[in-house]
């Protein structure tokens, strides 16, 4: 940038503050459209940046907003609420574009300006005669100030401001209004309000406790039987508001997962749905990937969906609601789409359904569901995370329930025999044909928890489809998978948790099979379990898991435990407390066996 062009924007920056009102709302429009305008050459970053550390322009944004507050008079108003909506629209633009720099942005703590602006801004959404732009603007300002960054969202909620000028209830009375456009905003700010997606567990609560779900949920019905123009944003603001506040939010999910609510919710996904396809069939070959970055459709199902499965996963009466208005059809349509979000979210769905209810597990394990899932497991895709997530749905449709009174319980022994059923499913439809894949590129997964994400969630999905499976676990244990999962995981320096995860797969494998349980020790296994105890001494999760491991190693079958038992005592005499917690653990679990038959004896008198 020249200096010629730097003074320039100097000289707009200081006409916000100074002259009269007519001239600074026209400057104060000029910084908010260019802006707007420089989005489309990818240059608002840069011009947002030098506004604030350059040019201070939070300084001269307070300055104004506090002149508003003591100086607006009647002749004035109408100038003094646009200039005033455009300077707080452009500190909500700089907030959401510096806010994108760094992964956990402090802007409400870390500058002064910031703050004394958050404050009036609160004062003036409290007014009940402000006008509806300043209404809107404060609104947005929110949003991009909580967006990124939960403590900000906190900060709000329960800080100082929230008794003096109450947020959250001023933006859920906007979702009253008649104007489309403001609706939306708040709905964005109490989305804000949670986090982006839904991490906030006090704003949720307090939401909550206002009574938002049904006020949000009335706004989208609006919203959806309005059909006019910028509909479709509107509602998926909505959505996203809902989404947020849901997110594993017991209080929010029971006030949308009562019949009128959820039913509203599930004509929306039907009807979003009917939509795209229609929309599908108008679009030419090779234009498909343009249409699915632009469509607001695919990302109103993908969001619906998000908000449905939040409620599968927190309430029975959802879940056998959802079921009922043929809720598993609606996600085997989705499976099929053209969009990787609508997938995506899909398989999501899926998982959160079926880690809680059999009656779920059973429905979405349906052959032609899980044939569709396995082929996203083992397609070669740039779309990891529709991958990773398919796998998890697998996992989740086969997981069986475990805990001491499983055999004495006649639910939960359904609950296995629909996991076994989905099991046998799995391995004839190929899931496990390409596992080695979730192991193959070690340097690339090795290190951060981000980049270990492919190899936890391929034990994961491994570890269900084999755990209490005979032929299962004879067919990895074939195919020496034990060995890889060894060299690859308990012979690297990788993260405890996917240590963990390689440990559960061992003990999946072995548990109640003396054949795969030879093999494994055969291999000299058990060592290498050893000495991941002695590397983790100070981690008891993980010793905990070997110890199970070498336990399921050595449980049925006496000349192994001794081998095992061996080990311990002659390689590692050094650490008495090793072979103490390996002793301990397998006495307790032996104990709680015994008891189990004991009580499976007892149910059976």
């Amino acid at each position: 940038m020249t200096m010629k062009i730097f003074q320039h924007w100097v000289a707009i920056v200081n006409g916000v503050v100074s002259g009269p009102v007519t001239a600074r709302e026209h400057f104060a429009r000029s910084i908010n459209e260019t802006i707007v305008e420089n989005k489309k050459h990818g240059q608002a970053q840069q011009i947002c940046r030098m506004l604030q550390r350059r040019l201070g322009y939070f300084e001269k944004a307070q300055k104004v907003l506090e002149d508003y507050i003591e100086d607006a008079t009647d002749v004035t108003a109408k100038n003094w609420a646009r200039l005033v909506g455009f300077t707080i629209q452009t500190c909500s633009r700089i907030l959401f574009y510096l806010s994108r720099e760094v992964a956990r942005p402090t802007w409400y703590s870390g500058d002064k300006h910031v703050k004394a602006i958050t404050k009036l801004v609160l004062h003036l959404l409290n007014k009940p005669k402000a006008p509806p732009d300043i209404k809107f603007t404060s609104s947005q300002y929110i949003w991009c100030l909580c967006w990124k960054n939960e403590e900000n969202g906190k900060s709000l909620v329960k800080g100082d401001y929230a008794d003096m000028y109450s947020p959250v209830q001023n933006l859920i009375n906007l979702l009253g209004t008649e104007w489309a456009v403001l609706r939306q905003m708040a709905a964005g700010a109490l989305w804000g309000l949670c986090g982006n997606r839904g991490s906030n567990s006090p704003a949720q609560k307090e939401i909550t406790r206002r009574g938002a779900m049904n006020m949000i949920i009335l706004a989208l019905s609006k919203t959806e039987k309005s059909r006019k123009e910028g509909w479709e944003k509107e509602s998926f603001v909505h959505l996203g508001a809902l989404a947020a506040a849901t997110n594993m939010c017991k209080d929010a999910v029971i006030q949308i997962a009562k019949p009128r609510e959820l039913i509203t919710l599930i004509a929306i996904l039907k009807n979003a749905c009917q939509e795209f396809e229609a929309k599908q069939k108008q679009i030419g070959p090779g234009e498909m990937d343009a249409f699915l970055d632009r469509d607001l459709t695919s990302l109103r199902i993908a969001k619906t969906t998000e908000v449905i499965a939040n409620i599968l996963m927190l309430s029975r009466e959802g879940r056998e609601l959802f079921l009922k208005h043929r809720g598993a059809e609606f996600l085997y349509y989705m499976l099929q789409s053209a969009s990787y979000k609508i997938k995506n979210q899909a398989a999501m769905t899926i998982t959160q359904g079926a880690m809680t209810d059999p009656w779920c597990k059973a429905k979405f394990g349906e052959e032609k569901i899980m044939k569709l899932l396995v082929a996203n497991v083992n397609m070669q895709t740039n779309a990891l995370e529709l991958k990773y997530n398919s796998a998890l749905a697998i996992s989740a449709l086969c997981h069986q329930v475990k805990g001491p009174n499983v055999h004495a319980n006649a639910q939960a022994q359904k609950a296995i025999q629909v996991s076994k059923n989905n099991q046998n499913l799995a391995l004839k439809l190929g899931a496990l044909e390409k596992a080695d894949e979730f192991l193959i590129p070690v340097e690339a997964v090795k290190g951060t928890s981000h980049q270990v994400v492919p190899i936890k969630t391929g034990l994961r999905m491994i570890t269900d489809v084999a755990y209490g499976n005979e032929a299962i676990q004879n067919k990895l244990v074939d195919e020496m998978f034990h060995c890889k999962i060894a060299h690859k995981v308990l012979n690297e320096n990788y993260t405890p948790d996917v240590c963990v995860a390689a440990l559960g797969l061992i003990c999946a494998l072995a548990r109640n099979n003396i054949t795969a349980q030879n093999k494994i020790v055969e291999h000299n296994l058990s060592h290498m379990i050893i000495a991941k105890i002695l590397q983790n001494a100070t981690r008891d999760h993980v010793r905990l898991i070997c110890c199970q491991a070498l336990h399921c190693l050595s449980e049925g079958n006496p000349k192994t435990s001794a081998e095992i038992a061996e080990q311990l005592t002659n390689r590692y005499q050094q650490d008495g407390a090793v072979k103490k917690l390996y002793l301990t653990v397998k006495n307790t679990l032996k104990a709680a066996r015994m008891r189990q038959q004991q009580e499976a004896k007892s149910s059976r008198i």
